[in-house]
């Protein structure tokens, strides 16, 4: 099962994800949740993910910042960025740089999760 921390300052969108995708049917669990940047590094620390979900706009820590400190503790965890903005330059060098890393804009449905995070299961094993 590969390990998933999902990282989101909206509360009904971080528990939208939690318990809205089937996780157990992907292959996955859902090991941490945490509310901002900086929440979700100690928790990529303390978990050390396999696969992290996390908004790119957010208190404390954004996802672009984070997104660079937990590449650097784990340069094998998988990214998903989200964002209720379209891909701007910096996330584009996010992309183009780290392989291991995808785009999902917001609003998306779960269903469109879902199929990003079975490519993402099955390129992994």
């Amino acid at each position: 099962m590969l390990k998933v921390l999902v990282v989101d300052d909206e509360k009904l969108v971080r528990k939208g994800i939690v318990l809205g995708v089937d996780w157990p049917a992907l292959g996955c669990i859902v090991v941490a949740e945490a509310s901002n940047g900086l929440e979700g590094l100690e928790a990529a620390r303390k978990y050390n993910p396999d696969l992290i979900i996390t908004d790119i706009k957010m208190p404390k820590m954004d996802g672009k910042e984070a997104f660079a400190l937990i590449k650097e503790i784990n340069s094998e965890a998988k990214i998903i960025l989200s964002s209720g903005l379209s891909a701007d330059s910096e996330i584009e060098m996010i992309l183009s740089s780290f392989p291991d890393t995808s785009f999902i804009q917001k609003p998306y449905r779960k269903a469109q999760l879902s199929e990003m995070i079975q490519s993402i299961v099955g390129s992994n094993s």
